[in-house]
C-alpha cells in the first residue's frame, strides 16, 4: 500500500532531523535507481531561462493587446510578467543582479526582435542585427568576467 504524499514528505523530513522511520520506501525509477537531483548550475539556469521565457511571452501579449484595448492578450501580459517576476525573484538568490539583470534583459532583447521579425514581419536591418550582436556579446562578456 503507497503512503499518502503528506506522509512520506514527515518520513522525509524525520530522517532528516535523525529520526528513522521504517515502512517508507524510497521513490525510485523504474531501474530502481534514485532519481537524480539537478546539479545547482542547472537550477540557476534554469530559472533564468524561464524567466526569460515568460518575459517573451509578456512582450508579445503586450503587442498583440494593441495597446491593452484586446482583454485577452491583456490578461496575458499581466499573467506572463507576474511570472516573470516570480521566476527573477528566485534568480536573483542564485545570481549576482548585475549579471542576472544583463542575462534577463539581453536574452529577452534578441528573443523579442527575433519574434517581432517572423511574426509581426518588422524590418531586421543590418544596423539592428548588428545591435543585437553587440547586447550578446556584452552579456556573454559580463557573464565570464
Amino acid at each position: 500500500m503507497r503512503r499518502a504524499s503528506w506522509q512520506a514528505r514527515r518520513a522525509h523530513q524525520g530522517r532528516r532531523a535523525g529520526i528513522v522511520r521504517r515502512n517508507v520506501r524510497a521513490r525510485t525509477f523504474p531501474s530502481g535507481t534514485v532519481p537524480p537531483h539537478l546539479p545547482p548550475i542547472a537550477t540557476k539556469w534554469a530559472t533564468l531561462l524561464a524567466t526569460v521565457f515568460f518575459e517573451v511571452c509578456g512582450t508579445t501579449c503586450m503587442k498583440l493587446s494593441e495597446g491593452f484595448k484586446r482583454p485577452w492578450p491583456t490578461v496575458g501580459v499581466y499573467v506572463f510578467y507576474g511570472i516573470s517576476f516570480a521566476f527573477f525573484s528566485v534568480t536573483l538568490k542564485q545570481w549576482d543582479v548585475s549579471v542576472a539583470y544583463a542575462v534577463w534583459s539581453g536574452a529577452g532583447t534578441a528573443i523579442t526582435a527575433i519574434l517581432g521579425a517572423s511574426l509581426f514581419q518588422e524590418k531586421l536591418t543590418k544596423k539592428k542585427v548588428a545591435s543585437l550582436a553587440l547586447i550578446v556579446a556584452g552579456v556573454v562578456s559580463l557573464n565570464l568576467a
